[in-house]
């Protein structure tokens, strides 16, 4: 009898550009795909996204990830989670912290109604400020400043393109904030192990 994965849904939101694929490639196990989802609800736009997958060693849990433009109609794909997957999913938005580069006001409205809808909404999320391989990339400091963020908004510098572990710190950071039963706590557990090695 094959064993029945526990899965374990990551919804990777950010504008254009801010890092949303390379996170992927930092930790999946699969090569990154683009598809296309079509929300329940009439209203729904479809949505062009990228997404991976990562088994987590020596248990039946998976993780996948998925990226999705900011500036798409809420929900996506969230309206199709069941009640124990909603239990272990979780959001990461992604911030462009690279140097000499101005934000325009549509980038700054995108991310920050993102972040207003998820906290309204009570779910759990970091954010990823990317791209932080770049010489002089702004820092969470600045980050935080430059979208006015209050202070309990966790932001985790990441440069995944050139340190993949750096987007497993930051899946450490959003699953502490995830329920902490096993299913979870094995995710943590083999992610450490990605990053001490």
């Amino acid at each position: 009898m094959t064993e029945a994965y526990q899965t374990i849904s990551v919804m990777i939101f950010g504008a254009a550009d801010s890092g949303k694929k390379t996170f992927i490639r930092a930790v999946r196990d699969t090569i990154p795909m683009t598809g296309e989802y079509q929300g329940k609800h009439p209203a729904h736009v479809t949505v062009a996204q990228d997404f991976g997958r990562m088994v987590v060693p020596g248990q039946p849990i998976v993780i996948y990830l998925f990226a999705i433009r900011s500036n798409l109609p809420w929900p996506p794909m969230e309206d199709t989670f069941s009640d124990e997957t909603r239990r272990y999913a979780g959001y990461i938005v992604t911030v462009n912290s690279a140097p000499n580069r101005d934000w325009d006001e549509r980038e700054q409205r995108e991310t920050l109604a993102v972040i207003n809808t998820i906290r309204e909404r009570g779910l759990p999320f970091v954010i990823a400020a990317t791209k932080q391989d770049k010489p002089h990339a702004r820092s969470a400091v600045q980050i935080r400043d430059l979208l006015q963020l209050p202070d309990d908004i966790k932001i985790i510098p990441c440069g995944a393109k050139t340190d993949p572990d750096s987007a497993r710190r930051a899946l450490l950071e959003l699953f502490a904030l995830l329920p902490q039963d096993n299913v979870i706590q094995h995710a943590q557990s083999a992610i450490r192990d990605m990053i001490n090695k």
